[in-house]
C-alpha cells in the first residue's frame, strides 16, 4: 500500500483527533457513577466491579489484530459501534433498570455495559494511534504524544461540556451520541495508510552478514559457491523463516 499523499496524511490526523477524542471518554465514568448508584441501588463496590469491567474490555489487546487484518476505518467502524452500543445500553439501564432489575443482576449488566463500551474505545485508539504512525513515519513521536495526551484529557473536555449542564442519565445519553457520531464521521475521510517504503524496517543482521559475504577471499572455487550459497540464503531469509 503505497504511503498517503501529504494532503491525506493531514486529514488522517485530524480523523484520528476526533476518534481518539471519543475514544477517551472512557474516562468519565467517575462524573456519572454516583448517579449508577443511585438509579440501579448499587454498592461502591459494584460500581468498582463495573470499572474493571471497562478497564478489561479496552486493555484487552484484540483491537491490535483487527487493525493489522482489516485497517484502520473498519477498526474505527466497529469501535464506534461498539462505544455506541454500549453506552446506549448503559443510558437505557440507567433511565429504566432501576425499577425493573435488583441490584444483583443491575450489576451483571452494567459490567456488560462497560466491558463493551471499554473495548469499543480499545479499537479507537489504535485506529487513531496506528493511522497518525503510518500517515507521519518521521514524526511518530509527535504524533503518538498528540493523540495520547488528546485520549487522556477527552473525559474532562467532555466533563466541562455536558456533565455540569444535565442529570448523570443524560450526561450517559450524551455520551452515547457523541462517542458514535465523532468517529463514525471521521471514517468517511480516513483513508487507510502505509509507512513509506524507505522508512520500513530493515534486517540489520542480515544486512551486515551480506556485506561479509561480499568481502570474503573469493580465490577458490570453493569459497565462490560458498559466499553465492549464502547471499542466496540471506537475500530470501524472509521467505526462508
Amino acid at each position: 500500500m503505497p504511503p498517503p499523499p501529504p494532503e491525506q496524511r493531514w486529514t488522517n490526523l485530524s480523523c484520528g483527533l476526533l476518534t481518539i477524542l471519543a475514544g477517551g471518554t472512557v474516562y468519565s465514568y467517575g462524573a456519572y457513577s454516583n448517579g449508577l448508584k443511585e438509579n440501579l441501588g448499587l454498592s461502591q463496590a459494584q460500581l468498582e466491579y463495573a470499572a474493571l469491567s471497562a478497564n478489561v474490555g479496552n486493555y484487552i489487546g484484540v483491537a491490535g489484530f483487527f487493525y493489522d487484518r482489516f485497517g484502520a476505518v473498519a477498526s474505527v467502524r466497529f469501535g464506534c459501534l461498539l462505544i455506541g452500543f454500549g453506552y446506549g445500553a448503559q443510558w437505557l439501564l440507567m433511565a429504566r433498570g432501576g425499577g425493573v432489575f435488583g441490584p444483583g443482576d443491575a450489576t451483571g449488566l452494567l459490567c456488560v455495559c462497560c466491558f463493551i463500551w471499554g473495548h469499543g474505545s480499545g479499537y479507537l485508539d489504535c485506529a487513531a494511534i496506528g493511522t497518525g504512525v503510518a500517515s507521519f513515519p518521521r514524526r511518530r513521536g509527535a504524533v503518538v504524544g498528540l493523540l495520547k495526551s488528546l485520549y487522556g484529557l477527552a473525559s474532562s473536555m467532555v466533563v466541562l461540556l455536558c456533565a455540569y449542564w444535565t442529570s448523570s442519565t443524560g450526561f450517559v445519553a450524551a455520551l452515547a451520541l457523541l462517542a458514535f457520531a465523532l468517529p463514525a464521521g471521521a471514517s468517511l475521510k480516513m483513508k487507510d495508510a502505509a509507512p513509506a517504503p524507505d522508512d520500513s524496517d530493515a534486517d540489520d543482521a542480515a544486512a551486515v552478514t551480506k556485506a561479509a559475504a561480499r568481502l570474503w577471499p573469493r580465490r577458490h572455487a570453493e569459497s565462490f559457491v560458498d559466499c553465492a550459497f549464502l547471499e542466496i540464503v540471506l537475500t530470501n531469509h524472509d521467505m526462508l523463516l
